[in-house]
């Protein structure tokens, strides 16, 4: 699927305040076993609870939930399921 393709589609998540805390790594890695892309929004907020840029901040979210950072616009996240994921 490409990137436009991906940005159309609705926010599946939004982070706030809590930035990337175990609660939010264990949602997103739930969304992910029901769709293999989904869209995170941060908040302002997220950038501050980090205290890192909305880049570092994506690939780090990416880490934690295994899975892939396809892209970064703004403050919007597209992460896709490895492969492998299912099998962890």
């Amino acid at each position: 699927m490409d990137k436009e393709k991906l940005h159309q589609m609705g926010v599946d998540m939004i982070i706030g305040k809590r930035g990337l805390d175990k609660g939010v790594v264990e949602e997103v890695k739930r969304r992910l076993k029901r769709k293999r892309y989904i869209k995170v929004k941060m908040l302002r907020s997220t950038l501050i609870a980090e205290d890192s840029d909305r880049k570092s901040v994506a690939e780090e979210l990416a880490f934690k939930a295994d899975a892939e950072l396809i892209d970064v616009k703004g403050r919007t996240v597209i992460l896709k399921r490895k492969a492998n994921f299912n099998k962890r």
